[in-house]
């Protein structure tokens, strides 16, 4: 259980002991059963594992993961938590060029520049008011976290308190840093991140794996980064570690301590909205300390 200042906890199920799932399978049985355990980041696993026992990775299945997931997160999870009707639709996942005129009206592209975002942001284009939802139900410094360091190489394979998430991904674009610049790594911040990452993928961008030492690997995923370390013995594996976004979201002092350490208590019926806007891949039951 996560304690957040007193005021909100968070209770999350153990991850299924994934060393102890594959220890003494060969490779390609392990390969299997992470993909099969770890469903709602099967691509990535694959990937990962791929990489880390030298195989090439298929980039496309990971960038269809990423692109189907984020546009249903987008389009169902993100309307649902705030009782709209759902937008989503299934064409989408075929028709790039649509999906980004859902995302950003008749320009079909993010904005580039302060004055172009700004201008997004106030217009009903895509989906800026949905944005703008966002924007207008959090007071100034409401679920904004500090400034953690974004992950790296290094940050990836130990769950601290690092800063793993789409948004995290895409921090320099310069969209991003105008809406920092005004409203903080709040909710509109994570919100405009997984958009401008889904952005680049319909575009056309692959993911590409951050470089790690021999035997392991970190992929872009869903919801962040995903690293896993594989040692192999006579042919089968012998030890497997996977440090994924939940993770470092559920991390002592991390993204979800700070959203809610910051978020009121009278303003718990925002709690629905900020889970799926973190997205974690575990179910998570938050609620008032006092009733944990």
């Amino acid at each position: 259980m996560l304690d957040s200042g007193g005021i909100w906890r968070v209770a999350a199920p153990e991850a299924p002991p994934a060393d102890r799932l594959v220890a003494g399978r060969r490779p390609e049985e392990a390969r299997d059963l992470l993909g099969l355990v770890f469903n709602l980041c099967r691509a990535a696993q694959i990937a990962a594992f791929d990489i880390a026992t030298g195989r090439k990775p298929d980039t496309e299945a990971l960038a269809a993961e990423i692109r189907r997931d984020h546009l249903m997160q987008i389009f169902l999870a993100w309307p649902r938590a705030l009782g709209l009707p759902p937008m989503f639709d299934r064409g989408w996942l075929a028709d790039e060029a649509a999906a980004l005129r859902a995302l950003f009206g008749p320009a079909g592209r993010p904005p580039r520049t302060d004055f172009e975002t700004a201008g997004f942001l106030g217009s009903d284009d895509g989906i800026a008011p949905l944005l703008q939802l966002v924007a207008t139900l959090f007071r100034p410094g409401e679920a904004v976290t500090p400034g953690l360091p974004l992950v790296d190489a290094e940050s990836a394979f130990a769950p601290g308190a690092v800063e793993n998430s789409p948004a995290g991904r895409r921090a320099a674009h310069p969209a991003m840093d105008y809406v920092e610049a005004i409203h903080g790594r709040g909710p509109l911040w994570r919100a405009m991140g997984r958009v401008i990452d889904l952005a680049a993928l319909l575009s056309g961008e692959r993911p590409r794996p951050l470089p790690a030492p021999t035997g392991s690997a970190i992929v872009p995923a869903t919801r962040g980064v995903y690293a896993l370390r594989v040692e192999m013995e006579n042919g089968r594996v012998a030890r497997l570690h996977r440090t994924t976004p939940t993770d470092h979201i559920l991390a002592r002092g991390g993204v979800m301590a700070g959203v809610l350490t910051s978020l009121p208590a009278e303003r718990g019926h925002l709690l629905p909205f900020l889970v799926a806007l973190i997205d974690p891949c575990r179910p998570l039951d938050v609620g008032a300390a006092q009733d944990a």
